[in-house]
């Protein structure tokens, strides 16, 4: 006859083997899960890593612009007091500068006259002109705000017309003026008139200068 005890044991220990087999399963069902979690949260960080370096790279680079003073074709001559110096106005081309890999907006290129560091007066910007029949669009077909492509130079011809009021009955120097895509404003010094109103013409370089 089979021994009871032996059969009693037998079993306890067939049953302890099912628990512990349960146990194990489930731990590693519990590990291959976390490690799955854990993949797919780095993929994603890593992904979005490199989206962020990817932008970073393409946004590289700065937005330069170049002027340069030209004749006018309003009346062939270069910035001038008229009006018995109740106008001033002022031809420029422009050259823009995009050295980034995406498209830029530079708003609002404007020049604006200062009386020491306060601004007294911003320029009326011409759209076109008319030669004859003919009409000749200036700046961006008759706008001051530009799209720049990526890693392009673009050139612009642009005018610039101030009339004397009280507000800018003095002033001394001319800022050249815009916007940034991010609507920061950029201003830098381009004349330095000391006599304002009573110059009587401005003293300027011909070539290309960094604004």
């Amino acid at each position: 006859m089979v021994n009871v005890a032996i059969v009693f044991n037998l079993k306890n220990l067939y049953e302890e083997g099912k628990v512990c087999m349960s146990e194990e399963n489930l731990f590693q069902l519990t590990y291959v899960g976390f490690g799955a979690i854990v993949t797919l949260v780095s993929a994603v960080l890593i992904y979005f890593l490199q989206q962020l370096i990817y932008r970073y790279l393409k946004r590289r680079g700065e937005i330069s612009v170049y002027y340069k003073h030209v004749y006018s074709k309003h009346d062939g001559k270069l910035a001038s007091f008229k009006e018995r110096k109740n106008q001033l106005t002022i031809p420029l081309w422009l050259e823009i500068h995009n050295n980034k890999e995406v498209n830029q907006i530079i708003r609002n290129v404007n020049l604006a006259l200062y009386n020491s560091t306060e601004e007294v007066d911003i320029a009326t910007q011409s759209n076109y002109i008319e030669k004859g029949s003919e009409i000749i669009y200036l700046g961006n077909n008759g706008s001051y705000s530009f799209n720049l492509p990526p890693e392009s130079i673009q050139q612009y011809e642009v005018y610039y017309i101030f009339n004397k009021t009280d507000m800018n009955a003095k002033f001394d120097s001319i800022y050249l003026t815009y916007y940034t895509s991010k609507n920061k404003k950029v201003e830098s010094k381009i004349f330095e008139i000391q006599d304002g109103w009573d110059s009587k013409e401005l003293n300027m370089d011909r070539d290309w200068i960094k604004s």
